[in-house]
């Protein structure tokens, strides 16, 4: 997946979440999934989706910091053996 900003419209959600879905890997020790918008409507798609992937094999939260996305996806880094 990119890492930046992503142009997506409210109809991507669904295609997005079954993309993650088909090729997450089974073996993937990463279990974090940041998604970063500013406020406005950016922000309202992307809690969005949080909410509509919460069934994916991956946790998924949503951040308006970049830096605090960051945090959080090393928290796990951090715990692994």
């Amino acid at each position: 997946f990119p890492e930046g900003p992503v142009d997506i419209k409210f109809e991507d959600l669904f295609q997005i979440k079954d993309n993650i879905r088909m090729r997450y890997p089974r073996s993937s020790t990463r279990r974090k999934f940041a998604v970063v918008a500013e406020r406005g409507f950016v922000a309202v798609i992307a809690e969005y989706f949080v909410k509509i992937a919460d069934d994916l094999p991956c946790e998924i939260r949503f951040f308006h910091a970049y830096q605090d996305a960051c945090s959080w996806v090393s928290t796990q880094a951090q715990q692994e053996p």
